[in-house]
């Protein structure tokens, strides 16, 4: 016959384990936090090309607004980070040693409109990092002149902010091809453009 300590420790061990999977507990998680994070809430800060210059001498020309690059920015992802790490033999084990961070290039990705306002201004950005001149010689940019500064925040569905990130020394690695196509005429062209920081 189970003694009364075993009785009252399985009733105590089930409820317990029942608490920990209880709907309340959940919320109160979401409480705690202040809500759950919305991931279609958020600005992007790019810079202003103006003053730019190309490595061959030209005035870069930058027609946007920075409320229009920030509107027409349908997606970006928080940048993360990755450890690089060696291998190193103890014996007959194997084991991984840090060795330093990497960063994972930032992906955006905007609307088109029919002037390519997006496209040209990452073009103008990339042409000030390399350029070349009719005879096809081609010429790299100082980083000073073409690395600026980028922001991402987001925020929550009150307009409060949650995260912010300021990319240092950001410029475009690569600029995506535009995929044409005959979808629904409502459909709207895209650009994904990925930075280095």
């Amino acid at each position: 016959m189970p003694s009364v300590g075993s009785i009252i420790d399985g009733v105590v061990g089930s409820a317990e384990s029942v608490s920990k999977f209880a709907p309340d507990r959940f919320r109160a998680q979401f409480m705690v936090g202040f809500g759950y994070a919305s991931a279609n809430r958020f600005t992007v800060e790019l810079p202003s090309l103006r003053g730019m210059k190309t490595p061959s001498g030209e005035t870069v020309d930058d027609p946007t607004s920075s409320e229009d690059r920030n509107m027409l920015c349908t997606a970006v992802n928080m940048p993360g980070r990755e450890l690089q790490t060696l291998e190193r033999n103890l014996g007959i084990e194997n084991r991984k040693i840090a060795s330093g961070v990497s960063f994972a290039p930032v992906q955006m990705t905007f609307y088109l409109t029919n002037t390519y306002s997006m496209r040209n201004y990452f073009g103008s950005w990339m042409k000030a990092c390399v350029d070349h001149n009719p005879r096809g010689a081609m010429y790299a940019g100082y980083q000073d002149n073409y690395a600026k500064q980028v922001k991402v925040r987001q925020y929550t569905k009150n307009a409060r902010k949650v995260a912010r990130i300021k990319l240092i020394d950001a410029f475009p690695i690569s600029v995506g091809s535009i995929e044409l196509n005959n979808q629904l005429q409502t459909q709207v062209a895209e650009i994904t453009v990925a930075l280095a920081y």
